[in-house]
């Protein structure tokens, strides 16, 4: 019997042994299968069966700032950052009394801070993962897909410093200027910062290595650059007068001229930037055109009146009109068309292809199979 007993005794150890090698394998498979669906909450949603929601309920966001994440949202306001999962339920959030809230980001990592205020909340799609305090006062920020974050601020002694911060949070460059103001900027993949600023001869881009103080280029504008963003061709800017083409040598490659008309609107997508231009001031007479990394016009469209937020995805752009969102390839053949609420107050392409339209109390998505 004591034979048979120690048999048992052994064959109920091998069988825990293999239970739990296939348990730590699971449990790796897991890990590695969320991390390439976008983390462990994303994960989660799938194993509990929790799916989305058409619609995101907040509080008074007048005068905040919106973004998409993970399938949820974000919402910066007046009282601090609200994060919601994409079954519309609050995650998580920071109670602050900002004044001029802003939320940058794409991919997989956001910030969140107030201009003028000396905070940033850097978070990812599994939350926050550090809270940055600045020693002065804070003019932007921006996050890349891989997560470099860089913030701008004014300082003593200095018109700026621009702080680069790695995806842990960690400060890892900084750069001082001292003839013009820092207005933005933005590093480019993992090495190359590019940085806005502006004094009484116009504005200046700069571009430089982390790994360097040099400058690896510049170019100098006689007017406003409002804007800018890196693209496969190198970068496009968009001031009121024209939109330029720069190489990633900061030598100007083309020009897009408005021709006397106004900019009403503007978006920025990875393939192709889209304007929204009037022939007036104010009244009738609204265009919206579509431009190549290249420069050349893809599109254009005479519009029955005056558009509202915009917003650029993979070879689609979707237009706020009166009540509706339409949704264009780049060469302006319909593609979608929703009713909607005219109080939209800024449109946002999901990864999925769905549009969230966020309003001052709630956001709506459009596109996503229900």
């Amino acid at each position: 019997m004591k034979e048979k007993h120690g048999k048992n005794r052994g064959l109920w150890r091998a069988v825990l042994i293999l239970l739990l090698v296939a348990a730590a394998i699971l449990a790796v498979a897991l890990a590695v299968k969320s991390q390439q669906e976008g983390g462990l909450r994303a994960w989660w949603r799938k194993l509990t069966g929790r799916t989305g929601v058409s619609e995101f309920f907040y509080d008074n966001a007048d005068g905040g700032a919106f973004t998409e994440l993970d399938g949820g949202m974000a919402v910066a306001s007046n009282a601090g950052l609200f994060v919601y999962d994409e079954a519309g339920e609050l995650s998580w959030s920071r109670l602050f009394a900002w004044t001029s809230p802003a939320l940058t980001g794409t991919a997989d990592y956001r910030a969140a801070f107030d201009v003028g205020g000396n905070l940033v909340i850097f978070f990812d799609t599994d939350g926050s993962i550090a809270e940055i305090a600045t020693e002065h006062p804070i003019v932007s920020a921006d996050v890349n897909e891989l997560g470099y974050l860089t913030v701008c601020t004014e300082a003593d002694g200095y018109y700026g410093i621009v702080t680069v911060y790695n995806s842990l949070g960690k400060a890892i460059y900084r750069w001082s200027a001292g003839t013009a103001r820092i207005l933005r900027a933005h590093v480019s993949g993992r090495t190359d910062l590019a940085v806005l600023t502006v004094g009484s001869g116009g504005c200046r881009l700069v571009s430089m290595r982390l790994d360097s103080t040099d400058l690896a280029g510049q170019y100098t504008y006689p007017g406003l650059i409002i804007d800018f963003a890196y693209t496969e061709e190198g970068l496009v800017c968009v001031t009121p007068e024209r939109v330029l083409g720069l190489s990633p040598e900061l030598a100007e490659s083309w020009r897009y001229e408005f021709a006397g008309r106004y900019l009403r609107a503007y978006a920025l997508g990875q393939d192709f930037t889209a304007l929204a231009l009037s022939d007036f001031q104010v009244g009738d007479g609204f265009t919206a055109v579509t431009l190549s990394p290249s420069g050349e016009e893809l599109g254009s469209l005479d519009l029955a009146a005056a558009p509202g937020p915009m917003a650029a995805g993979t070879g689609r752009l979707a237009l706020s009109l009166e009540g509706h969102i339409e949704v264009y390839d780049t060469s302006f053949t319909l593609q979608e068309r929703f009713e909607c609420d005219p109080a939209v107050r800024k449109l946002l392409y999901r990864p999925d292809g769905a549009i969230l339209a966020a309003g001052t109390f709630s956001a709506y998505v459009y596109g996503k199979e229900k």
